[in-house]
């Protein structure tokens, strides 16, 4: 009886000490409340960017002749004497120095138009996608460079297999073509022509391609020179040594004449 009693007081302790226990013997639910930091009157209000845009942007740089120029022969632009603009062009290319044009082209911050030869671009692509990367503007010139008289189906495959190199490696849709030796009767320009290309021909040319003097190079562009010429020079199809010594001479002088450069887009846009 004794021991039954004992338990009995036992129990009855444990009930009294963990019914007092301040902690849940399950957990409960605990409401969190956020309160947001109160905003610094003293910070400035954000700047709109739209404020600092300008008004007009400039327009984008012209890379397709106008349609008017579309199966047109064309030599030169005709433009007032006031108006000093002049095209420079480079045939042949690509070829093992046409970065070193691009060099100077860039020092002097003129942009010109390349009309490359499609089996020159098996041999040099990434010159192809540098003319285009730096403003420049690539055209067609054939892809075997031939003077000879050619089948529709031949013509087609010269004018055509070229555009469509031009296309894969720089993403450009060329619709200038500049005939071989500016032979315009031997079926590329026709075919040329019945694809709505226009035909780039040239009003100043040094004949820097018969290995002459930078020296003479420059002073036969100089003594040419007019407002909307077109200049044929050359970076491609042999040692272009003296055309590159005499290119940087040609800008210095025409530039100081007065002379602005534009690819031939350009050009052709300013006398409309």
């Amino acid at each position: 009886m004794r021991r039954w009693k004992r338990w009995f007081l036992i129990m009855v302790f444990l009930g009294i000490v963990l019914g007092s226990t301040p902690f849940p013997l399950s957990p409960q639910p605990i409401d969190i409340i956020l309160t947001p930091e109160p905003v610094n009157p003293e910070l400035p209000p954000l700047p709109d960017f739209v404020d600092h845009l300008p008004e007009v942007l400039p327009p984008a740089p012209i890379r397709t002749p106008p349609p008017q120029f579309q199966g047109k022969v064309v030599y030169q632009v005709d433009l007032p004497a006031s108006e000093k603009a002049i095209a420079l062009t480079f045939d042949d290319g690509p070829w093992q120095n046409s970065d070193r044009f691009l060099e100077v082209l860039d020092t002097h911050q003129v942009k010109a138009t390349f009309f490359v030869v499609g089996q020159h671009l098996e041999l040099y692509p990434q010159v192809a996608q540098h003319i285009v990367e730096k403003g420049h503007i690539i055209a067609n010139h054939s892809w075997n460079h031939t003077y000879h008289p050619l089948s529709p189906t031949q013509a087609a495959t010269e004018v055509k297999k070229t555009e469509n190199e031009i296309l894969r490696l720089t993403g450009v849709k060329t619709t200038l073509f500049r005939p071989p030796g500016g032979v315009l009767d031997n079926g590329m320009v026709a075919q040329a022509k019945s694809q709505n290309y226009t035909i780039i021909m040239w009003s100043i040319d040094p004949q820097d391609y018969t290995n002459i003097s930078a020296p003479t190079i420059t002073q036969r562009v100089l003594s040419q020179a007019k407002s909307g010429g077109i200049i044929l020079l050359h970076d491609g199809g042999g040692n272009r040594r003296q055309t590159l010594e005499a290119l940087p001479q040609i800008i210095s002088h025409l530039k100081q004449q007065g002379y602005e450069f534009l690819t031939l887009p350009e050009l052709l846009a300013k006398s409309l």
